[in-house]
Parts: C-alpha cells; sequence; structure tokens
C-alpha cells in the first residue's frame, strides 16, 4: 500500500553498496540512496521483486529503451532509475562517476525490481527523456557518441548532456515564480502502455495559451494531456489545464498531481525543487500531491530524485499522513 511504502522510507537514508562482477570482466560497485532498506534506492521493499529476463523484457518495450539513451549501443542492460533511462555498460559507468545525485545506476539483469520501479521505468524511456535532454541536438555543434565512440567522447557527452544541461531547450525568463491554486482536475489513471501515443483525442487550447512561454523539450499535446487520459472535471464540461505558462517548481507540482512523468522529468531538468511548497495551497508539495492522487509510481519518482518523505504541509500533515487519511492504505 501507499502509506506502508511511505512509512518504511526513513528521513536517515541507508547508504548500500554493491559489487556486481559481469561477462565483460569489469567490476562495479556503486553506492545508491536507500529509502526504504532495499538496494538501489526502492521504496516498496516488501513488494514482490522482478528480477533477470523480466524486468529486462518489460523495460526494453518502452520506445527508445532498446539502445542506449546515450551512445546507441543495442541492447542496454543497465538503466539510471531516477532518470527512466536505459544505458550500456560503458555508459553505465560513466553515470555512476556522476554521483548519484545525478543518476542512480543498477543493473536490470543482476538486480531485482520493486514493480512500481519498473512501472516508473516503463512510464518513462529513452525516446522522452532525450526530447528533454537532447531537446536542442540539432542546433548544437557537438557530435552525439556512436557505439564505437572512445570512452571519453561518451563521458564528455554525458556531462555535458545530464551535469551542465547544454541542450536542453533553455526556459524564457518569465519571473512567473507564483503560487497555484487548487485545480479542477481530477488525477484520472490508466493503463500508458496500452494506448499508442497517436489515439490519444486533442484537448482544447485556452485563451491565453499564445501569452504563455512554451514549455522547453515538450509540445502543446505533451502540456495539456497526461500519459493516458485528458483531464477532466467529473460531472462538468472539460476543463483542461494549461501547464506550459508555470516555473518549474510549480509545474513539477502541478504534473506530479496529474501522474504526468515526462513532465515531471523536464520540470526536474530545469531545476525545480523537488520539495517545493504551494504557500497558497496548505504548503503542499509534489510528493504530497502524488500522495492524494495515490500514484505509487510518481511517489517512486519524487523519492528516487531527493524529495523528503518527512516535509508536512501547513497542517502539519506529511504524505503518510496524507495516504491514512484518504484511504490509500491497500
Amino acid at each position: 500500500s501507499l502509506s506502508s511504502s511511505l512509512s518504511r522510507s526513513p528521513s536517515s537514508s541507508l547508504t548500500h553498496t554493491h559489487t556486481h562482477t559481469h561477462t565483460h570482466t569489469h567490476t562495479h560497485t556503486h553506492t545508491q540512496r536507500e529509502l526504504s532498506g532495499s538496494p538501489g534506492g526502492g521504496v516498496f521493499g516488501d513488494q514482490e521483486k522482478t528480477g533477470g529476463r523480466e524486468a529486462l523484457d518489460q523495460v526494453q518495450g518502452i520506445p527508445g529503451n532498446k539502445q542506449c539513451c546515450d551512445c546507441g549501443e543495442p541492447g542496454p542492460d543497465w538503466a539510471s532509475i531516477n532518470l527512466g533511462i536505459t544505458l550500456c555498460i560503458v555508459c553505465s559507468g560513466i553515470h555512476r562517476s556522476l554521483g548519484v545525485h545525478f543518476s542512480k545506476v543498477r543493473s536490470l539483469t543482476l538486480d531485482s525490481w520493486e514493480p512500481e520501479l519498473v512501472r516508473l521505468m516503463c512510464e518513462l524511456g529513452n525516446t522522452a527523456i532525450n526530447r528533454i535532454y537532447e531537446a536542442r541536438i540539432d542546433e548544437i555543434t557537438i557530435k552525439k557518441p556512436h557505439p564505437s565512440s572512445p570512452r571519453g567522447d561518451k563521458e564528455s557527452w554525458i556531462r555535458s548532456k545530464f551535469v551542465e544541461k547544454k541542450f536542453i531547450q533553455k526556459l524564457p525568463e518569465t519571473g512567473r515564480n507564483i503560487p497555484l491554486r487548487r485545480s479542477s482536475a481530477r488525477r484520472n489513471r490508466a493503463n500508458t502502455q496500452e494506448r499508442p501515443a497517436g489515439s490519444r483525442p486533442p484537448l482544447k487550447p485556452k485563451p491565453n495559451r499564445a501569452t504563455l512561454p512554451r514549455l522547453p523539450g515538450l509540445n502543446q499535446s505533451d502540456l495539456l494531456q497526461k500519459n493516458n487520459t485528458g483531464i477532466h472535471k467529473d460531472g462538468e464540461d472539460d476543463e483542461e489545464e494549461d501547464l506550459s505558462g508555470l516555473h518549474p517548481g510549480a509545474l513539477l507540482y502541478r504534473s506530479a498531481a496529474l501522474q504526468h512523468f515526462p513532465v515531471m522529468a523536464d520540470a526536474l531538468a530545469h531545476g525545480a525543487d523537488v520539495n517545493w511548497v504551494n504557500t497558497v495551497e496548505e504548503s503542499s508539495t509534489p510528493l504530497i500531491q502524488a500522495v492524494t492522487a495515490n500514484s505509487l509510481a510518481a511517489c517512486e519518482f519524487l523519492l528516487q530524485n531527493g524529495a523528503n518523505v518527512n516535509t508536512a504541509d501547513s497542517n502539519g500533515r506529511g504524505p503518510l499522513h496524507h495516504a491514512t487519511i484518504l484511504g490509500h492504505t491497500g
């Protein structure tokens, strides 16, 4: 359950070290933050885990995931769990060297995988993440590495891409550091893997769309739709919510409520504070919004990216309290 999962996430995170030896005769040791005592930072340690081919097949089935996110090597069997991407062995080693505050590396074949972590990986994927972190790839002079490129070229690319964020679209200077008021949007949920992207009906634009800054890396249909459903208010005419005018912290907050994972990732790429506080909505946070939406995967994503499970709202209620009072306990 959501509440029991959060309750197993201590504020004083443990540190766990794995040593993996694989067929390439390299031994990799990596440290990952643990939020529940399960290896690799998962928050659902008591749930049944997936390992071996099952996790690999599920994650590689997501668009773009059959090739390394950074160099295109076929058949990547490593992953960055906070970014939601698959990596070849060379690029995984480079990601590990960045530190877990940038990238948390796990093996798709050697590690066990909690179900919600697999679900999280399936909500993102290389295609979605590269649309954010390589949004300006056609404008830049640096050439993306190939599988046969020297390691130094791959490392330079990865650091430029994820640490310096050279290739993301720059946010316009809007000064829109404005708290959000409560949305009428309902948090609906469906299976994202079973519906092709082209099947989603377009949503009506808001009249002021042209005056709002465009969210870099994502098109307008991304901004106005969740991964799977339209946003509407029960019993009333459809009420769409244009997210494109929000600054990164507010964007993360709203997209967490809507369980829109690519927009959440885009907000973090543009510097959103994962613990951003909405002062006009009872000092709620993105994690509390994800709990309110009853989304284990959204909670997992935020926790993997540093959300504080103990941050309370203005009523003194933290994520666990919200899960309990909302009945999200089974």
